[in-house]
């Protein structure tokens, strides 16, 4: 445990109490215009908290609406809990990510459960991955709510809570959100009251946090670890297998470090968990709330983590292998990795790749997945058809969901109830992967992954020989690196989803209408330019997905999504062999007020990229003009 957590908790709380007559600031703004900028979807809830309204800022202020919307949401969530019989301890336990107002919302939050009679297990900061891990594995809880944004800048905050088997699915979502809309105007009306027992409350609790913290802390990292050892290894497996990889990778001198960016992993079990699998661990910014850089995990956050790992490797005889970047609540890490003497980000797309890679060849090589049983992977609806074409002669069928951790679980945990074999799911346009039995993605279990790729093997068989003889590459390797297991994977060029090309701003009140406008329009552009797609690109026929929820429906027209419309939507194209080779999609983010827009290429170059893009784009104004 990292005891530097107890002081931190200790200045920020002193804090908050010295300031409790101005921390939270009367907001003079009507409740629609306030509810503009409140975002509710299968994550949770988030909005900018910090009372400047800055998203980058580091005001630890909040306003009066602010906190009538924690203590409304928790009270739905509550409420929720109680009327479907979900409470058997009566104990949840709560927790925060290492953003600015993340205290405060948390100390709302243990305020509002002691109201409603259920008891708080303080946390503090954590990772996600630790809070689900600790709900999950403990007999004394029934569930966790969680303070956190995510990937979003420093200003946002948020709520994400859920029950043992993770956050609550997209229907559980809908019947606490119409709860939340018959509590918040009551919350409202109450709310000077509630705030000054708010006060007296802290007062009132302000010595027994860190005690009970202590415990509660040394409890969720307890449980943690043990969980991560059944995520990396499974369950059952012969302990001879087990210690001989971590013993190949003791004595390989593996390196590996964190770029933390003042996230909440600083005061997670990560440098034990390494020791633990034999690696040596290194640290860089691991001064919580403290961010050098953007919280998203990708573009110029990798660039930075690559050259921290250069300037490091180039004044040490012991090299860094792997450095990750996670986000705020610690559950992405993408991965930039050390080769011939130079650093290589992993895109999302392919990072995700690579640990399917890692952990099918692991089901296949341990005798979790056969020929003979029901193998899947899940994915979202914008993960590249990379994977497909990687599995697609290995007996895994590939489902997809829509976008979102919650559905990618959701639908898994379907396809488990029906007799499926599960070993990985996750989001390729996010990266990182979510290895099963758990419900969220975690760093940790990409870098388990990728030390699989490098140091696992069965009876001298490794995972890299075992995918080249199943692509049918005449090739095998004793010790191969990442680049050789880039080299092997199936050729596709896929938009970034953090990029600037993915990002398109359109204000679009109803999305079934626009979608409409969309397939009209499409329809119109397709004859145009078809002719031009089969000789270029032999695309010779399109079908249309739409994702909502746990489901992929293919049909073109309205009749093939529901009313609302607010799942993704993807055109797949096909060559005179029916053999998919790109797509357009798009989706109205949840989380934020923009649409993403991707595109997936089979052996596409950057030029096809932006024809591709430039014509989704294209369509999605003219759809919007109409």
């Amino acid at each position: 445990m990292n005891n530097e957590i107890f002081k931190f908790l200790d200045e920020n709380l002193n804090y908050i109490i010295n300031n409790l007559d101005t921390i939270i600031i009367n907001e003079n703004i009507d409740i629609e215009n306030y509810f503009k900028s409140v975002i509710f979807s299968s994550s949770g809830v988030r909005k900018i908290f910090a009372f400047d309204r800055d998203e980058n800022s580091n005001s630890k202020f909040i306003s009066n609406l602010d906190f009538i919307l924690t203590y409304s949401v928790a009270s739905s969530y509550v409420k929720f809990l109680k009327e479907n019989k979900l409470l058997q301890s009566n104990n949840i336990t709560i927790g925060a990510d290492s953003r600015p107002t993340s205290l405060l919302l948390l100390l709302i939050i243990y305020f509002t459960f002691e109201k409603h009679d259920v008891n708080s297990i303080f946390n503090f900061i954590l990772s996600g991955p630790e809070i689900m891990a600790f709900a999950k594995t403990s007999q004394a809880l029934d569930g966790f709510f969680y303070i956190t944004a995510s990937h979003n800048p420093q200003g946002y905050n948020g709520f994400k809570f859920g029950l043992k088997n993770g956050v609550l699915n997209s229907d559980e979502i809908t019947k606490v959100k119409k709860i939340f809309n018959n509590i918040f105007e009551r919350t409202l009306n109450n709310s000077e009251v509630l705030i000054k027992e708010f006060k007296f409350f802290l007062y009132s609790v302000k010595n027994s946090i860190s005690k009970t913290f202590y415990f509660n802390k040394r409890a969720s990292e307890s449980d943690y670890l043990q969980f991560l050892d059944e995520i990396v290894f499974g369950k059952n497996v012969p302990l001879n297998a087990k210690e001989q990889f971590i013993y190949d990778i003791s004595q390989s001198n593996v390196y590996v470090a964190a770029e933390f960016n003042g996230s909440s992993r600083i005061f997670s079990v990560d440098e034990n968990f390494m020791n633990n699998l034999g690696v040596n661990f290194i640290k860089f910014n691991d001064k919580p709330g403290e961010f050098v850089h953007k919280i998203v995990p990708e573009g110029e956050s990798l660039e930075y983590a690559g050259k921290k790992l250069e300037e490091y490797n180039s004044t040490h005889d012991n090299k860094i292998q792997f450095i990750y970047v996670p986000d705020c609540d610690g559950d992405r890490g993408n991965i930039v990795f050390h080769e011939n003497s130079s650093h290589f980000v992993i895109s999302a797309q392919k990072g995700f790749a690579l640990s399917v890679m890692a952990e099918v060849g692991y089901a296949f090589l341990m005798g979790i997945f056969t020929q003979n049983s029901k193998n899947a992977v899940v994915v979202n609806d914008c993960t590249s058809n990379m994977i497909n074409e990687l599995l697609k002669n290995l007996n895994v069928k590939v489902f997809r969901s829509e976008t979102g951790e919650a559905n990618v679980v959701s639908k898994a945990q379907e396809l488990e109830a029906q007799g499926w074999n599960i070993r990985i799911i996750g989001e390729g346009s996010n990266g990182g992967n979510i290895t099963r039995p758990s419900n969220t993605r975690d760093p940790l279990a990409t870098l388990a992954s990728f030390l699989k790729l490098l140091y696992f093997n069965v009876n001298g068989k490794n995972i890299y020989n075992f995918f080249a003889e199943h692509l049918n590459k005449n090739t095998t390797k004793e010790k191969p690196g990442i680049s050789d297991y880039l080299n092997l994977l199936p050729s596709f060029i896929t938009t970034d989803a953090f990029e600037e090309n993915a990002v398109l701003i359109l204000d679009v009140q109803n999305q079934a209408t626009f979608k409409e406008k969309f397939e009209k329009n499409f329809l119109v552009s397709w004859e145009q330019r078809k002719n031009y797609l089969l000789e270029k690109y032999q695309i010779a026929e399109f079908k249309e997905f739409n994702y909502e929820g746990t489901k992929e429906i293919e049909g073109f027209g309205p009749e093939f999504r529901s009313s609302e419309a607010t799942g993704g939507l993807k055109i797949q194209f096909y060559n005179t062999n029916n053999d998919p080779i790109a797509w357009l999609f798009f989706r109205k983010s949840k989380t934020e007020p923009i649409f993403r827009t991707l595109v997936d290429i089979k052996n596409g170059t950057s030029d096809d990229l932006n024809y591709f893009t430039e014509w989704l784009q294209s369509l999605l104004k003219q759809s919007n003009k109409d």
